[in-house]
């Protein structure tokens, strides 16, 4: 699939609207291959319904008074399946901008990765780092919490998002809830939401304290399954992959063969989509279809937690 072949229509002239291409994708459409392939690692987002849906109650959440108690919310979804991608927009839609005495940045939005293991002092480092605050190794857990509140009301914090937060809830019952209670206290301290986003696994942590439980609803991104919805996410797709045939990637046999490889993922859609869209450029074919699928080098999700031929 890989060797070049003869195109398989006459080359459109340039400037040719693409009828099948939206205007971001139809931009490139005259450059050489290497911009197209390019434009295809170039992440853009996608509004697909349930994402906007999220979206806005995020809206609604950042514009909520503030109060000792504020609403929380528990993004749930499988790995790579679009958590990060909605939680980053939203933060981009709240761009920081400098204070009116410029004295600061202001930060209504904080986007912050929980550290991969339960450790407060870390947890306490990310949030500084992405204020661009400096840190200092030997700083005690409680100087880096005074730093967080003191630095928040400075930026005139309106939001926390904590990305991954599974993997601080994932040690043993006394790591979770010490953490359980860090997310409390700061939520009451900072009189601010705070958004997290995480597996299952985050979910059943912190429903062993009532009153996280409670306070953090769930915002559920399930994987995606056969129906309109799905079809038409696959139909966006194809307007921004940049190929001079159409896909039609919702028909059924395709969007079939999708979804099975991707195992409803929109993260490994985006990949699996790029990746063939890729080697439909490469091979002049300049279509998608089920060969190209299967040729374009992508492992499925399960297949990648399989010990590889040869090692057993």
């Amino acid at each position: 699939m890989s060797a070049a072949k003869p195109l398989p229509y006459d080359m459109p002239p340039s400037g040719v609207h693409w009828p099948h291409l939206s205007a971001l994708a139809k931009a490139v459409m005259d450059g050489p291959d290497e911009l197209r392939i390019a434009f295809l690692q170039d992440p853009r987002w996608i509004g697909y319904p349930r994402a906007v849906e999220t979206l806005r109650d995020l809206e609604s959440l950042l514009n909520h008074p503030r109060v000792y108690r504020p609403p929380c919310r528990l993004i749930l979804g499988a790995t790579n399946n679009g958590k990060t991608a909605v939680l980053r927009r939203f933060e981009s839609l709240h761009p920081r901008s400098e204070r009116e005495d410029g004295e600061a940045t202001r930060i209504p939005v904080l986007y912050a990765i929980a550290p991969p293991k339960p450790s407060e002092k870390r947890f306490y480092e990310s949030i500084l780092r992405r204020m661009n605050a400096p840190t200092n190794a030997t700083d005690s857990v409680s100087r880096r919490h005074q730093q967080v509140l003191r630095l928040a009301s400075e930026v005139g914090l309106g939001m926390l998002v904590i990305d991954e937060i599974h993997h601080v809830l994932a040690g043993g019952c006394a790591q979770h809830r010490e953490f359980l209670n860090i997310l409390k206290s700061l939520s009451g301290e900072l009189q601010i939401p705070i958004v997290c986003a995480g597996t299952k696994s985050a979910f059943h942590a912190m429903q062993t304290d009532p009153e996280v439980g409670n306070r953090f609803q769930p915002l559920p991104l399930p994987p995606w399954v056969m129906g309109a919805e799905y079809l038409s996410l696959l139909a966006s797709f194809e307007r921004i992959l940049p190929l001079r045939l159409p896909s039609n990637l919702s028909e059924d046999a395709l969007a079939i063969r999708i979804l099975a490889m991707t195992e409803g993922r929109i993260g490994e859609m985006v990949t699996l989509l790029a990746k063939a869209a890729e080697l439909a450029i490469t091979s002049r074919q300049e279509r998608i279809d089920t060969q190209v699928l299967n040729a374009a080098g992508f492992v499925p999700p399960q297949q990648r937690k399989e010990l590889p031929d040869g090692l057993d």
